[in-house]
């Protein structure tokens, strides 16, 4: 417990400070001659902003003030229970659910405020209830109820002036604290207005279900009745000061009832009809082969004509009803009929019934004499702790415990034990079962009692006493018969025609079993009339909820019922028709009726036939679903073409739930969906269409349709107009930028067409371009036009734009190795630089041999070759043991990759031990001519023996390539043989000087007479020049005019009898 109940004198203190407490002067001054709503929102104002305490704390609770607000006047240690009229202690808050508890009037699940502070802890509508009648009331509605309701947990239980039902989910009040009921719930509806995140709490006609969690509370026309019939008394006033004290605010309907009527409407309200109530006790008792009577009686408040009727009888039963209020429940049951009987009566006056459950015992007709006392029935000394005794009761009638102790004598010397006291209550034909908490399941499953107090740990030696008030009734051994065993090892069953306890041991009134035999433990048979019949029903089934409703089905629950041996089934009714019988705690209903109200009942039931009392529940099926959802909002249509358009809504709104959107063209579906916009696509120009959108739930009702029409755009056959301004900017060798200014349309421009000699080169929304990679010096015819969507073009623009003069040519590279790599780079290991004869003029060239890769080649320094659009390679080599079809490569970078544009092979191109000369030229139309251009020369031979001489290499840049004659030429012409044939050639002839500008002189030495033909020509093969010498001998010179030749390198060939070898020249 939490803290001390309060002092006696403190709680008088309190309640007399209470007593005095007075409506304060002018408190109602603002709701005088005010009516209906007007009267209710001035109450409001009155009443909120109370002051609020916890619901449960160690500082001042709900719990504290209720023990002075529902004091039991007659017993101020006390609290009144507001149902069952029980006087319980103040003290016993909750404890262990055998004392009192918070009971809200206004259930706390309608409006789901629970126990926060506000409507939960509101002491207005909180009532002292005992545990079991508040869990019993639960969040029923308040209306008349036929059934009495009996409270049968906790220690304060037994018949109430409450009234419930099976059938509908109601609960009534005691008579005296209807009006008190009714005037607590019209409180709360006055002060919980939806204000400030409180509940807005009503009251209303229609019963709730027991799952709702509305803000409502039913029945309103019965709680008006009872404020009339059951008006304000001194109690409800002292009742309203104490409140008053602690939360400063007061029940409006306690100081003016007028109020009441006011508010609510009573004028149509009539007093409804009371049920009738059973005012006989039940004779549950009968014997076999005696008559047995049952006078039954009822009263009716209304005065109305009675009539009585049995929904459950025996055969051996028949009810006759006397006309008069009253009616006789009579018969002579036989052998076939001892054991539970199950009785069902209903007592109705026309409108409303209530009804009386009950069962009668019936012994057969040889146990009726009954024993004397209490004895021991069944004694078992196992194996280890398997220790047991059974005391039997078959006096006829249920015997208090506490008056018996059962004591032990060890080892059969000494004295008695001090006793284990017994508790409780035994029935009439019951047993009593003490065993050892260690003892098997099977023992401890039947006992009553199991410890490990001495009396439980006897063995075969041990007497054994039963003791009533001190005194010894009944004994198993013998006091004081020393340490041998009489019953080791053994179950002792005391034998059926043994009616009363005795004194003295005697084996002869015990039937000897072998050890751990425990069946017959938990019941006994007396004087040969059977085994004792199990009368106890098994609980009644708690928890039963509804889950799963649908508009045709549902399904319920609950928690096992408990029994004396065992619950063996589940009877389930629907509308007190027998659905199923079952083990299982879960059943499913199918095949309802929607919209309809179902009473559900459950009843466990044990072997023996005892029937539980029933749980109950009220079950709706959902109504169908006839409501449509709303119509879908702010429909509008966007992105509209020629060809298509899309739509948009808002979602509709539904009852339970929109499931999709029908969406239709003109009056034709086309989608079922559950998003919000759909694109329409297809169309035809300039149409107009009718869209129709309309929302669905899952019950298949349609909303209203939005509609909209929708014109898509006509077709466009307006041109754009000319792009105007077009100029050019930004004139090089090799490109030019072109702008212009942007066309208008009637819809929009969409792209300009870009033309270079009336070829399309670009389609684009900007108004400039930039042209590349053009010739120079050449006239280009740029045109211009525009579109739109429609594929409209305007009249083209043009201008005419002539590209820059690039320089004729300039001389990259003139490299003869003479003097060092001539800017070359040396690639690695397979490549070197020579001296000897294998170069082809003076003593140095460049050796590539095998085919490592860039470590087999010689590649160049970087060049800026933009400005040109030709390339002319000269350069002479000599091939020495390159095996047929090996080769070597010259190749290009062309500012990305490297390209090759040459390939010589041996046996196809050369011979080995010859030199030659090789020319190639390639343009800017095959090769990207770039600012950080390289060459290479590259052997791919099989090993080191294998070797390509490269000499005299020159490289050329020029513009000689033109749009209509680019080219790619290769060539290598053989020069002379190797020095193995002519070792002193390469001394005999001479070209100086070399690079040459006005002229050069060939000299060359001869042995003999000769004519010569001297011949020149250009890289791209063409012959320049000729001349014929005759009779030429000896020393030999001849002076070549070349001033005429344009800057390059040129190839000059010298041909006659046995004579025919080439030199390079370079013009500058």
């Amino acid at each position: 417990m939490k803290r001390n109940l309060l002092s006696f004198f403190a709680m008088m203190l309190l309640l007399s400070s209470a007593l005095m407490a007075q409506i304060p002067q002018g408190y109602y001054d603002s709701a005088t001659g005010l009516s209906g709503d007007a009267l209710k929102s001035a109450l409001n104002n009155i009443i909120k902003g109370h002051t609020e305490y916890p619901y449960s704390s160690t500082s001042t609770d709900v719990w504290d003030i209720l023990k002075g607000a529902d004091r039991d006047p007659n017993n101020p240690d006390n609290v009144l229970c507001i149902y069952s009229k029980f006087s319980v202690n103040a003290a016993a808050e909750y404890n262990n659910a055998d004392g009192w508890n918070k009971e809200h009037v206004w259930a706390k699940s309608r409006g789901d405020f629970g126990t926060t502070k506000g409507p939960g802890t509101d002491l207005h509508h909180i009532r002292a209830a005992d545990v079991s009648t508040n869990s019993a009331r639960n969040n029923r509605n308040f209306d008349e109820a036929p059934t009495p309701y009996v409270d049968k947990g906790g220690t304060n239980n037994g018949a109430t002036p409450a009234y419930t039902s099976d059938v509908d989910w109601i609960w009534e009040p005691p008579a005296d604290v209807k009006g008190d009921i009714a005037r607590m719930l019209m409180y709360m509806t006055v002060r919980y207005e939806g204000f400030d995140g409180e509940p807005d709490l009503e009251l209303q006609e229609a019963y709730l279900d027991n799952v709702s969690k509305e803000p409502t509370q039913a029945r309103l026309s019965t709680l008006i009745q009872w404020h009339l019939n059951d008006p304000v008394d001194d109690e409800e006033r002292r009742r309203n000061n104490v409140v008053y004290s602690y939360q400063h605010n007061r029940n409006p309907f306690i100081d003016h009832p007028e109020f009441v009527c006011e508010i609510f409407d009573c004028g149509g309200t009539q007093p409804t009809n009371s049920a009738p109530v059973f005012t006989s006790s039940v004779v549950v008792d009968a014997t076999e082969n005696v008559a047995y009577s049952y006078n039954i009686t009822a009263t009716d408040v209304d005065n109305d004509n009675l009539s009585f009727s049995a929904s459950s009888l025996p055969s051996w039963l028949s009810l006759t009803d006397n006309g008069n209020g009253s009616a006789v429940l009579s018969g002579t049951p036989l052998a076939a009929h001892v054991g539970v009987n199950s009785v069902g009566l209903s007592v109705s006056d026309g409108q409303v019934s209530a009804v009386q459950n009950f069962q009668i015992t019936v012994v057969g007709e040889n146990v009726s004499a009954g024993a004397g006392d209490l004895f021991f029935s069944e004694y078992i000394e196992g194996s280890s702790n398997n220790k047991a005794l059974e005391v039997a009761n078959f006096t006829g009638s249920t015997v208090d415990l506490s008056a018996y102790t059962i004591k032990k004598q060890t080892n059969g010397a000494g004295l008695w034990s001090g006793g284990l006291v017994l508790s409780g209550t035994l029935a009439n034909q019951d047993v009593f079962v003490a065993a050892n908490s260690s003892a098997v399941a099977e023992i401890t499953s039947q006992a009553d009692y199991t410890g490990g107090v001495g009396e439980m740990t006897f063995n075969g030696n041990d007497a054994l006493g039963l003791f009533k008030n001190g005194v010894l009734i009944d004994i198993i051994g013998n006091f004081d018969g020393g340490s041998a065993y009489f019953a080791q090892d053994q179950t002792m069953r005391r034998k059926s025609n043994i009616q009363s306890p005795n004194v003295t041991y005697s084996v002869s009134e015990w039937d000897v079993l072998a050890k751990d035999t425990f069946t017959g433990l938990g019941s006994h048979v007396f004087d040969g009339g059977g085994e004792v019949p199990d009368v106890e029903a098994p609980s009644t089934p708690e928890n039963l909820t509804s889950s799963n409703i649908t508009e045709n089905g549902f399904d319920i629950s609950w928690s096992a019922s408990t029994d004396n041996i065992a619950v063996t089934n589940y009877e389930v009714y629907l509308n007190n028709v027998l659905i199923a019988n079952q083990t299982s705690q879960a059943y499913s209903f199918s095949s309802l009726n929607a919209g309809t109200t179902y009473t559900v009942k459950v009843i466990a039931k044990d072997e023996a036939g005892n029937s539980s009392t029933s749980a109950s529940i009220n079950v709706q099926t959902i109504a169908p679903d006839t409501q449509a959802p709303t119509s879908p909002g702010n429909l509008v249509s966007s992105n509209i073409t020629e060809n298509s358009f899309d739509i948009s809504w808002s979602a509709s709104a539904d009852n339970v739930a929109v499931t999709a959107y029908e969406v239709y063209l003109n009056d034709v579906l086309v989608n079922t969906q559950l998003s919000q916009s759909y694109s329409f696509s297809s169309l035809n120009a300039g149409t107009t269409y009718a869209v129709k959108v309309i929302a669905k739930d899952e019950a298949g009702n349609s909303s209203a349709a939005a509609n909209i029409n929708v014109q898509t755009i006509a077709p466009d056959s307006q041109a754009p107009t000319v792009p105007a301004n077009l100029a050019v900017a930004n004139v090089s060798q090799t490109g030019f930028d072109v702008s212009w200014s942007a066309s208008t349309d009637n819809v929009a421009v969409t792209a300009y067409e870009v033309y270079l000699d009336n070829i399309l080169v670009e389609t684009q929304a900007s108004t400039n371009y930039g042209f590349t990679s053009l010739s120079a010096s050449t006239t280009y015819i740029v045109k211009v036009m525009a579109k739109d969507e429609a594929g409209n073009t305007s009249a083209a623009t043009q201008l005419s734009v002539t590209t820059k003069s690039a320089p004729s040519s300039k001389v990259l590279i003139a490299s003869d190795f003479e003097s060092g790599w001539d800017n070359w780079i040396d690639g690695g290991s397979d490549v070197s630089l020579y001296s000897g004869i294998r170069s082809y003029q003076g003593s140095y060239s460049v050796n590539l041999q095998d085919n490592s890769g860039t470590a087999s080649a010689m590649t160049s320094a970087t060049f800026d070759i933009t400005a040109y659009n030709q390339i002319d390679i000269e350069f002479y080599y000599y091939s020495y043991s390159m095996e047929t079809n090996e080769d070597f490569f010259v190749k290009y970078f062309d500012g990305s990759s490297w390209q090759t544009v040459a390939s010589f092979v041996s046996g196809v191109d050369f011979d080995n031990n010859n030199y030659y000369v090789a020319t190639l030229s390639f343009d800017a139309s095959l090769y990207n001519f770039a600012a950080n251009a390289k060459f290479r020369f590259q052997c791919d031979a099989s090993s080191n023996s294998d070797d390509i001489y490269i000499d005299l290499v020159t490289i050329t840049a020029s513009n000689n390539a033109t749009k209509s004659n680019l080219v790619h030429n290769v060539s290598s012409v053989y020069v002379k043989s190797g020095l193995e044939l002519d070792e002193n050639i390469e001394n005999e002839v001479n070209i100086y000087p070399n690079p040459a500008s006005e002229y050069f002189d060939l000299s060359l030495s001869l042995e003999q007479e000769v004519d010569l033909t001297i011949y020149i020509y250009d890289l791209n093969g063409r012959l320049v020049s000729s001349t014929k010498e005759l009779n030429c001998v000896g020393d030999y010179t001849k002076r070549m005019n070349v001033s005429g030749l344009e800057s390059g390198m040129y190839l000059v060939v010298v041909k006659g009898d046995d004579i025919n070898f080439s030199k390079r020249l370079v013009v500058k």
